[in-house]
């Protein structure tokens, strides 16, 4: 620190003063243009402090330290930081200011992915980065922790002076206004999803785009993207338009995303020639045959959109991928000529024959056909599964691909149902009823057959997206033990089929508790996670787990806290011990409902 006030007086005003390092000086002794020649004037042997005077940000100065190769027993310089090209944050302390980073001015690229700690204190402005007219990439990434009432960057204002920006990533931030963009002209890529977005007017400046991503945001209108020509990759999953006209002129695209919105049709696709990948599950649609003009197309994602046949889609050439599960096409013949096709998924559809699919056997790859009601023997099946599917799976994968798939010499009529969360209604529950399945929550039921039946039971829902299946029991050719997953929107109901034969219909409602987290989440070996349970007035305490405590270590991360409403807020936490994959459970009532999935790298 003395000799950081050495450089600073020698070398600018050559004064040899008692004042003590970096303290406050009269204003008349120090006029503002001085002052400016101080910071201007620093040589490279300054030194940089972990202060307000330098760069406060603990864990923003120990990244530049250790990117500069500056040893630990050693002074940050400005020397140093001026060989920092890059900066990237993925785990250990959050940076939550960016104050002093203009001691980097060579900086080009600046990723920020570390979590949010369960105190909120993360950043809220982009502060000083303002002064890094070199940047090229810049990644704020909220991260899928859900927490997104403590995700606090809302102010972009800081980014206008950066035209040399080409790559930029906002994502799980509280962003509405996104104005300031329509000055980096340059930018090529832009990501902003997960954010509050609305109007994308700001952004039909940006002609050089090649890739935007604005999923998950509240777009309702396209119009400001039919200037954008030079887009190549595009998605708009999970927004509120259902008009696609304004797409018809981006001809450059070669991967569009529309999966979960509120389509009315997909005729301005038409015009889309150059496309090779496409997303539309989820819209139910009325018309598909637009469809068979985008003869490039290599992939094609069109599950629970209420398709009913193939037919135009057979007139696709090179389609290499095909996902048509959860609608309700009778009839698989009309994509046995597809030749170029390695991977077709048709599971939870109304099939009952699929010996077309036999042409297919020495192309296909993958083949998923379960929920249909199939007439057919295993040896019948074995003639037509694809010779690299089975291949690649062991005797015993290959056997429950076959149970899941002949299931129709199972159950026609004659079975009885007991859901077990519904003891009250036994008896009284029909085809017709339809009862209630808490969002989240995994709820068993069993089935009964009035005779022996031989065969295997397959039981699916009507749209796979609201509600997904269990097996506790196998069938036994009595009986068997099941089980339904909540795992839509609310209020939304589906049917419940075995082969075939609709047992009831449920309909999802909410849990009874709210958490902050309700996506997955995914965190490397180490990393924490904290999440917050609501529970109203009058409610259960809560308690959590997880499907598989090898992977995680969980805590309780803070104390209960009451809100206005009397409702208490409770808060929990885990740390990722290895590599896999589990559900994070809340208990209430000795009732389990799954909040969300930990993927751990």
């Amino acid at each position: 620190m003395k000799k950081f006030l050495s450089v600073l007086l020698t070398g600018t005003f050559l004064l040899s003063l008692p004042t003590p390092a970096f303290a406050a000086q009269p204003k008349s002794m120090f006029p503002a243009a001085q002052m400016t020649a101080v910071k201007t004037e620093t040589s490279d042997s300054t030194v940089i402090p972990n202060s307000s005077s330098g760069i406060p940000d603990w864990a923003l100065y120990t990244a530049v330290k250790s990117t500069a190769k500056v040893s630990e027993n050693k002074d940050l310089t400005v020397g140093d930081a001026k060989k920092v090209t890059s900066l990237e944050f993925c785990d250990g302390p959050q940076v939550k200011s960016l104050k002093g980073i203009s001691f980097c001015p060579n900086l080009l690229s600046f990723k920020d992915q570390t979590i949010v700690d369960s105190t909120g204190n993360v950043l809220e402005d982009l502060g000083d980065i303002s002064a890094l007219q070199q940047l090229q990439t810049l990644e704020i990434d909220g991260y899928p922790t859900l927490i997104t009432t403590k995700n606090k960057l809302k102010n972009l204002s800081p980014l206008s002076g950066l035209t040399s920006l080409r790559s930029l990533t906002i994502s799980y931030e509280p962003i509405t206004d996104i104005s300031v963009l329509k000055e980096l002209k340059g930018l090529e890529t832009l990501k902003l999803d997960n954010c509050h977005i609305g109007d994308l007017t700001p952004l039909q400046s940006l002609t050089k785009l090649q890739s935007l991503n604005i999923s998950c945001n509240q777009v309702k209108d396209l119009t400001p993207l039919k200037s954008l020509a030079n887009l190549k990759t595009l998605a708009l999953s999970s927004n509120k338009f259902n008009d696609l006209a304004p797409l018809k002129n981006l001809t450059e695209l070669t991967s569009l995303a529309l999966n979960n919105n509120v389509l009315q049709s997909i005729e301005p696709l038409t015009a889309l020639t150059n496309l090779t990948k496409l997303d539309i599950g989820g819209d139910y649609l009325l018309d598909f045959s637009p469809l068979a003009k985008l003869t490039k197309l290599r992939e094609l994602y069109a599950s629970s959109t209420g398709i009913t046949s193939a037919e135009e889609l057979a007139k696709l050439p090179v389609l290499e991928k095909l996902s048509l599960d959860c609608n309700s096409i009778d009839d698989a013949a009309p994509l046995a000529g597809m030749i170029s096709l390695k991977e077709l998924d048709l599971s939870n559809n109304k099939l009952t024959d699929i010996a077309s699919l036999a042409a297919l056997k020495k192309t296909l790859q993958k083949l998923s056909v379960n929920g249909n009601k199939i007439d057919i023997t295993p040896e019948e099946l074995d003639t037509i599964l694809p010779d690299a599917m089975k291949k690649s799976m062991t005797d015993a994968d290959y056997k429950k691909l076959l149970t899941d798939i002949v299931g129709s010499q199972m159950v026609e009529k004659n079975v009885r149902f007991f859901p077990d969360w519904l003891e009250d209604s036994y008896g009284q529950i029909t085809s017709e009823s339809v009862v209630d399945l808490p969002l989240g929550a995994t709820r068993k039921f069993g089935v009964l057959a009035n005779v022996k039946i031989k065969g295997a039971a397959n039981l699916c829902t009507g749209n796979g997206t609201v509600a997904a299946t269990r097996l506790y029991k196998k069938w036994d050719g009595e009986g068997g033990s099941y089980g339904l997953y909540g795992c839509g929107k609310i209020g939304q109901v589906t049917g419940v089929y075995m082969n075939g034969q609709k047992l009831f219909a449920v309909r999802l409602i909410a849990p009874p508790f709210t958490s902050d987290t309700t996506q997955d989440v995914t965190r490397r070996v180490g990393q924490r996670y904290t999440f917050r349970v609501t529970v109203p007035y009058g409610g259960q305490v809560p308690s959590f787990t997880v499907g598989n405590g090898s992977l995680l270590s969980t805590y309780v991360a803070g104390k209960v806290t009451k809100k206005k409403d009397s409702s208490k807020n409770y808060f929990f936490g885990y740390r990722c011990l290895k590599r896999g994959r589990t559900g994070v459970y809340v208990t209430l009532g000795g009732k389990n409902y799954c909040a969300f999935c930990a993927n751990v790298q």
